[in-house]
């Protein structure tokens, strides 16, 4: 997932969670995964556009709020790709 154009909120506060957590637990990390794909518009005299992937855990919280507040947080530019897109 730690790959050009993508984004994983939260990966390594889960992973220790997750470390930590005793074997008898009845208590589960989060088990839902989010994905959204950020895209700007297309620059057409080049024939492409901007994209991020962000991805992240979460139980029980309305989604897009959650990526809201993870979108306002990171520093997009820092993960955002190109890729070509089709100009009709």
């Amino acid at each position: 997932m730690n790959s050009p154009g993508h984004f994983v909120h939260g990966m390594d506060e889960l992973e220790r969670e997750i470390k930590e957590t005793q074997r008898d637990t009845e208590i589960w990390a989060p088990n839902e995964r989010w994905t959204a794909k950020i895209v700007e518009e297309p620059d057409y005299s080049r024939g492409v556009r901007k994209f991020v992937f962000i991805t992240w855990y979460q139980q029980a919280e309305d989604p897009m709020e959650r990526l809201t507040k993870i979108f306002a947080s990171i520093e997009l530019e820092k993960y955002i790709q190109e890729e070509l897109c089709e100009i009709e």
